[in-house]
């Protein structure tokens, strides 16, 4: 039994379709990932490095307030079901729920 086969010229918009395709479906789950991101540290991440928008700012600056965020670390680590200096905790027993709030 034979196979009917595209010629070259007609596989190509099949390809470039495919192409287009993948990009936007690669953007959209950027998308959501940026937007995780943001919700999670509380800061905008704003800047792209999508090179089809035309923008191509790199951050000019990023500042961590130390002091809060090591007490937001050991605030955490007592939220744990081994002993210190390690932090365990079973997904959804009390501790890690508690943690999450």
């Amino acid at each position: 039994m034979a196979y009917p086969t595209l010629a070259p010229s007609s596989s190509l918009p099949f390809l470039l379709l495919c192409l287009i395709c993948s990009l936007v479906s690669a953007q959209t789950n950027e998308d959501a990932t940026i937007k995780t991101m943001e919700d999670f540290s509380g800061y905008p991440l704003h800047e792209s490095n999508n090179p089809f928008d035309g923008s191509s700012s790199l951050p000019t600056s990023l500042s961590v307030d130390g002091d809060s965020l090591q007490r937001q670390i050991d605030e955490l680590s007592t939220f744990s079901d081994t002993p210190a200096p390690s932090v365990t905790r079973i997904l959804y027993s009390e501790k890690d729920v508690l943690a999450r709030r």
